[in-house]
């Protein structure tokens, strides 16, 4: 795993329907400079808006992810992040054109093959990581969930349990281990 920030090789650009909209949406994820992080910008709104794909700027996860940042928002991000997180993406400027990302076949896999097919950059910036030293328990008791993410825990590939943390948005830095468990758990 390096420990240097990366960024594709070269813009991929996608196109499709929205899977809720149902709207055509043209998308490019594009190289962007160390210290980015991934953030989608609306091409199709005056002004280009920026809006950091970060866990704060979550607002609904009822049918998908959902982010919103100055009064802008784009939708069913989770699969395009997916991909930029588990191949190792930490800076992208994600160029869209509607308020979906496009479904492609329902998964991350068009979006995972294309990545992997351009490569990836390292960059001289240096990831930044936080490592979990407790027990931390995160819960939404009408849904009926909890996740725990544990110290000393080993991922599937053996690694210890560090994820990065930054301001930027999360990477595919990160080996941890969450596991999804009845809402009773204390």
């Amino acid at each position: 795993m390096s420990t240097k920030q990366q960024t594709l090789k070269a813009p991929i650009s996608f196109s499709g329907k929205g899977l809720h909209t149902g709207v055509r949406v043209n998308m490019t994820i594009n190289p962007a400079e160390a210290n980015t992080g991934i953030v989608f910008r609306r091409i199709d709104i005056e002004g280009q808006p920026i809006i950091p794909a970060l866990c704060d700027h979550v607002v609904d996860t009822s049918r998908g992810t959902t982010i919103e940042f100055g009064g802008h928002r784009v939708h069913t991000i989770e699969h395009v992040m997916s991909a930029l997180w588990t191949l190792g993406v930490d800076n992208a400027i994600i160029d869209i054109d509607a308020e979906e990302t496009p479904i492609l076949d329902g998964s991350a896999a068009a979006y995972a093959k294309a990545i992997t097919e351009t490569g990836l950059v390292d960059q001289q910036a240096e990831r930044s990581f936080y490592h979990v030293t407790e027990k931390m328990v995160y819960t939404i008791p009408e849904k009926g969930v909890a996740r725990l993410k544990c110290p000393l825990v080993k991922s599937l590939k053996g690694a210890s349990t560090s994820l990065p943390y930054t301001k930027e948005p999360m990477n595919a830095s990160s080996t941890f281990s969450v596991c999804s468990v009845p809402s009773t758990v204390n």
